[in-house]
């Protein structure tokens, strides 16, 4: 019999045990993730025997703070990188644009070949010039690709720990029925007072806040994102409410962790540590601009109130 992160291609007799299905074939298989980290959960249990609640926010923890928090500091380093180098790229960018415009009237071209020459140009000159400053756009987006996949697969083999398979019935891991804690004491089944939904939602709420906030100024593609990211929020918390306990509780740590770590990485202080260069932009009392920019938008939000009265 082969392990769960084996998972059989030959469909012959299902066979159904304590948080997993597998298939029973002994001669062609192929690995699966999800299955090898719901095999990784149930080691650790075995081997900390801490209980399922325990285990589950620890590793949250220690996920995050293995794979996450080293990128995100990455990411802030090379945003502020970014931001100091937007001078010399606006020269950079003048002057290829009266290089080209000297040239395309020489050549006698019209005003849209000219344009289309220009956005050419700056994409590659761009491109290269931030390549070798280290501070390539595209290193902006590791985080989301490390944490995204991530969070999928942990969610993914957690929702297989407690029984729930995709087109059949399975039995869940029996400790996970009685190792929760609180008023969430069976981790197979969805929280019976929805507190950790709820929970979730307002953290995913207020980090989404603390980014708007955070900005001096806004363009309508990033209010739309921001709107999308709002709804979205209260949809994961419709999710969640049908959701086992064990992956909300997942879900929730994870949130938390990353408000946490959004206001630290707010402070002056804690970014001089991790090497953060300083720029013009960065606030030196970040959560008193905060409450000032809070302030500016409940006196916007009134005076519509009122002007619609």
């Amino acid at each position: 019999m082969f392990s769960r992160g084996a998972v059989h291609l030959r469909r012959s007799t299902l066979i159904q045990k304590p948080g997993r299905v597998t298939w029973d074939n002994k001669r062609y298989f192929v690995v699966h993730p999800v299955a090898i980290t719901a095999d990784l959960f149930q080691l650790a249990h075995t081997s900390t025997h801490l209980p399922w609640w325990a285990l589950i926010m620890m590793s949250t923890v220690s996920l995050r703070m293995i794979t996450t928090l080293p990128l995100a500091i990455h990411q802030h380093t090379m945003m502020a990188k970014l931001e100091l180098f937007q001078p010399k790229l606006a020269q950079y960018r003048e002057a290829l644009k009266h290089s080209v415009i000297i040239r395309c009237r020489k050549a006698n071209m019209t005003v849209e070949q000219a344009n289309k020459i220009l956005r050419k140009e700056s994409l590659i000159v761009i491109n290269k010039l931030l390549y070798q400053e280290g501070c390539h756009p595209v290193k902006m987006f590791l985080l989301p690709w490390v944490q995204i996949p991530l969070w999928i697969l942990v969610s993914l083999s957690l929702r297989d720990i407690s029984g729930i398979f995709p087109g059949c019935e399975a039995l869940p891991t029996p400790s996970l029925v009685t190792e929760g804690t609180l008023w969430f004491t069976n981790l197979s089944v969805p929280d019976p007072y929805l507190v950790l939904p709820l929970l979730l939602a307002v953290t995913n709420l207020v980090n989404i806040e603390l980014h708007v906030l955070g900005r001096l100024s806004s363009t309508s593609f990033q209010r739309s994102i921001t709107n999308s990211l709002r709804i979205l929020s209260v949809l994961i918390c419709l999710v969640a409410m049908r959701l086992p306990t064990a992956m909300i509780l997942y879900w929730t740590t994870s949130s938390g962790f990353g408000l946490l770590q959004n206001i630290v990485l707010k402070f002056p202080k804690v970014r001089r540590h991790l090497g953060i260069p300083v720029t013009p932009k960065e606030p030196q009392h970040p959560f008193r601009d905060l409450s000032k920019a809070l302030n500016e938008k409940k006196r916007t939000f009134l005076r519509f109130k009122h002007n619609e009265k």
